[in-house]
């Protein structure tokens, strides 16, 4: 598991290393990206998403915890068919696992988890969980919906930089945007990682660029939604 963020967000950049040929991104039997009769995929048609089934452990879920799965049940639905998602490539999908993979171990252990797509390309993934204070107590409740959450997007020399600024920003307004100042301090680091992502894609033509943008944050503005529908 990768280190934390403190405060309200957080990002890191990553080079992982040379890009191997693009058939590697399509199926067995399929052209190759370019080739006669096939668009490439940040052209095709996006992925239908599903809300997953989740896989329970039940020992060390907290009472804030527990609501935070309750509240959250239909994110991926939700986030989904809002417009500022509907309208673009990016789908988000639920996984039944439970347990995170890019909080540290003194971060909470379980929240939801989804891989999120570019058209159906899988591009990265995200993770949102209950936040915790100093103390490693929950900190959650309805009434003060305060999360923690990680998005890690691959392969980000291959995708469109305007359409990654708008997902994250339409994450940022979803997680992080019921205190005042909260959402704009988000968009700040958003800007940041995608301004250093983009210098090292200019510079780094050989090599794969993955961003991580962690938010803490209240959402509110996810939990009005899920009560109108």
């Amino acid at each position: 598991m990768g280190p934390s963020f403190g405060g309200v967000a957080g990002w890191r950049l990553f080079y992982l290393g040379n890009i191997k040929a693009a058939s590697r991104r399509t199926k067995a039997g399929s052209k190759p990206k370019g080739a006669a009769g096939q668009r490439p995929f940040w052209h095709s048609h996006r992925t239908e998403a599903r809300q997953g089934k989740l896989k329970w452990l039940r020992r060390g879920i907290t009472r804030g915890l527990r609501r935070f799965f309750s509240d959250f049940d239909r994110f991926g639905v939700i986030a989904n068919n809002w417009e500022p998602i509907i309208n673009s490539p990016w789908r988000i999908q639920e996984l039944r696992e439970t347990t995170l993979e890019t909080f540290d171990v003194k971060s909470p252990q379980y929240g939801h988890r989804y891989d999120v797509f570019y058209n159906k390309l899988k591009s990265g993934s995200l993770e949102i969980t209950d936040f915790l204070n100093a103390s490693g107590k929950s900190q959650y409740s309805t009434g003060n919906p305060r999360v923690s959450a990680n998005v890690v997007l691959d392969d980000v020399q291959l995708l469109p930089f305007e359409k990654m600024n708008e997902f994250l920003a339409a994450l940022a307004v979803l997680l992080s945007s019921g205190i005042a100042d909260e959402y704009t301090e988000v968009r700040r680091h958003v800007d940041a990682t995608l301004s250093e992502a983009w210098k090292a894609c200019r510079h780094q033509s050989s090599k794969e660029v993955r961003i991580c943008v962690s938010f803490n944050g209240s959402a509110t503005t996810y939990l009005k939604l899920r009560s109108r529908n």
